[in-house]
């Protein structure tokens, strides 16, 4: 990993904060060169952002997420009201320590800054503590079916759906959503992977928070998001028809009767609405 800063370009800082772990393997002045630092471990590229992973040290390892270009609106969002945070990626920091507080299982928030330079553009940075030794959901189902007996595998994936059921519930019981339900953004440990755990609460973990918030009033529009998302995601290898239902019923077990049949009926249309625009995208 290089690191280069572009002494040309002239940065102002909007946001900055850090564990001192962090601090003290980069300095103080991270922020100004963070940008430009090359990075090619599992480097993945898209509209303006990147995510790289960094060994930080022997004990910290970090996935850094960097938005190089801000969409035109933030930027003049950022322009007229320089006092507030407008990047996705200080949002998601604040979202991470929350979800924490609220004693829900996350990747370690640990070091974020927003920065706005003299071309007028909002940047912004995010570290995360990788989620070391585990595997998500997508990948981590069709492993244990080939791994286990079909009587194990049965038990083990009704077991940690219903965890996933009690997730979901704990989060929109509180108004809390995520928007971006999936099995990749669920993780589980690799000891997990050959039997049942004793709790599979504490195993459960959930990443990607950028989308993450409350809505107390218009909460059941994004309940039928999240549910959706996740059963569209459970066309997945290790999950049947069957499994989908057995989720579902289990979610509505804990909604009210009178919002059921409402849930029930958005959740398939949905469901099958990314279905269909899955298989248009692929042609």
């Amino acid at each position: 990993m290089a690191r280069v800063t572009k002494s040309d370009q002239k940065v102002e800082l909007r946001f900055k904060d850090a564990i001192p772990e962090w601090v003290k393997a980069c300095g103080n002045d991270w922020h100004l060169s963070i940008m430009d630092w090359t990075l090619t471990d599992r480097l993945h590229r898209k509209q303006g952002r990147s995510i790289a992973r960094y060994n930080l040290s022997s004990e910290l390892v970090v996935y850094l997420k960097r938005v190089e270009t801000a969409p035109r609106f933030i930027n003049l969002l950022a322009r007229l009201f320089p006092r507030q945070s407008w990047s996705s990626s200080v949002r998601e920091w604040h979202n991470l320590k929350l979800a924490r507080r609220l004693g829900f299982n996350t990747p370690r928030p640990v070091a974020v800054a927003e920065l706005f330079t003299d071309g007028q553009n909002l940047q912004s940075v995010l570290a995360i503590e990788e989620l070391y030794d585990m595997q998500p959901l997508h990948l981590a189902i069709p492993y244990a079916e080939q791994h286990l007996c079909h009587e194990q595998f049965y038990q083990w994936k009704h077991t940690l759906l219903l965890a996933i059921v009690r997730l979901l519930q704990s989060l929109h019981q509180q108004h809390y959503f995520h928007k971006d339900m999936y099995l990749c953004h669920l993780y589980i440990h690799q000891r997990c992977l050959d039997r049942i755990p004793e709790n599979w609460d504490r195993e459960l973990h959930l990443i990607d928070f950028h989308r993450f918030a409350r809505h107390p009033l218009t909460g059941l529009w994004w309940q039928l998001k999240d549910v959706s998302q996740l059963l569209f995601s459970m066309h997945n290898p290790g999950l049947t028809a069957d499994d989908r239902l057995f989720f579902l019923r289990q979610y509505l077990d804990g909604t009210g009767w009178l919002t059921r049949p409402l849930i029930r009926w958005v959740v398939g249309l949905r469901t099958r609405n990314y279905l269909h625009h899955q298989l248009k995208s692929r042609g």
